[in-house]
């Protein structure tokens, strides 16, 4: 079973100004009851043995996601600022009895996997047309991504716990970018030049070790467009 969520309003201050909210919310669960009867043959198939596994599981996910977006017209048409901010928060949990009932020895293993991921980001485009044919766009993001895992299995035999593996897994990554484009068209060749710069911060941990890494790039991009005709047009682009 699974409940979802959606809502959102957008408010027009004036003619230039509009803020924007909008929510996401969701909860979800499924159950798994399965009976699995195993039989053990030999090369004669002949039954040497013979045992049946019980696997009782839950399931449940549930997050949200809120976001706020702002939009700013100037007079001029298509020149315009836009702003947003992101955030949304999901746990994964699962839970599993496996029961195995055997001639020698009843036994059951349970495993339990328990996952919360966040993302945040915060986002600012700014375009500035020139003239007809050019414009200036350019905009600053950065985003945030958090994943924290902790995984466990352990044993039961004859009433005693046995660890069997456990593991807190944490991750987290930062990406903070700058970008500009500039468009223009010189005779019948349209051309569009970008470069974006990001810095990338990654930091993880477990249970036996940690690390962290922190690089820089730059990815430049070029467009051109030759117009043949009014319905055909011949495009080149090169990006990295």
């Amino acid at each position: 079973k699974g409940i979802f969520l959606r809502t959102g309003i957008d408010y027009h201050f004036n003619d230039n100004n509009t803020i924007g909210f909008s929510g996401f919310t969701m909860y979800g669960n499924r159950n798994n009851d399965n009976t699995y009867n195993y039989i053990l043959l030999d090369q004669n198939h002949i039954q040497e043995n013979s045992y049946s596994q019980h696997n009782l599981s839950d399931n449940e996910n549930n997050g949200y996601d809120i976001s706020i977006d702002y939009k700013h017209e100037f007079k001029k048409k298509g020149h315009e600022l836009t702003s947003s901010v992101d955030y949304s928060s999901f746990s994964f949990n699962n839970h599993t009895d496996y029961i195995f009932d055997r001639a020698t020895d009843d036994s059951f293993q349970k495993e339990k996997s328990d996952k919360n991921v966040t993302n945040s980001s915060i986002q600012t485009d700014y375009v500035l047309p020139i003239n007809e044919h050019s414009k200036l766009e350019a905009g600053y993001k950065s985003s945030f991504f958090e994943d924290n895992s902790l995984l466990s299995a352990n044993k039961v035999i004859d009433d005693a716990l046995i660890p069997d593996y456990t593991d807190d897994f944490y991750f987290e990554r930062q990406i903070h970018a700058i970008y500009m484009t500039y468009q223009n068209r010189f005779k019948s060749i349209g051309y569009q030049i970008g470069l974006r710069g990001e810095q990338t911060i990654t930091d993880w941990k477990n249970a036996d070790s940690q690390g962290e890494n922190s690089s820089s790039d730059l990815f430049p991009s070029i467009f051109l467009t030759k117009k043949i005709n009014d319905k055909n047009e011949i495009q080149l682009s090169a990006t990295r």
